[in-house]
């Protein structure tokens, strides 16, 4: 399942307001992604992407 699609699951009866979601993709990386539900849309403001190597940040407001 690609990440638009995650999102869209999540925030379907989401209210308006900010959250934090995390998305378990192997036994050793997980995603955490930040997601602003706004009426008509949502704004994705980052994803942290975990692994054992460490962790990348893709900052999207930034």
């Amino acid at each position: 399942k690609n990440i638009y699609d995650e999102i869209c699951d999540q925030i379907e009866e989401a209210e308006n307001g900010s959250y934090i979601f995390m998305s378990k993709k192997d036994d050793d990386v997980f995603f955490e992604y930040k997601i602003d539900v706004m009426d008509d849309n949502f704004n994705l403001s980052y994803i942290d992407i975990n692994t054992p190597q460490g962790k990348i940040n893709v900052d999207f407001d930034n």
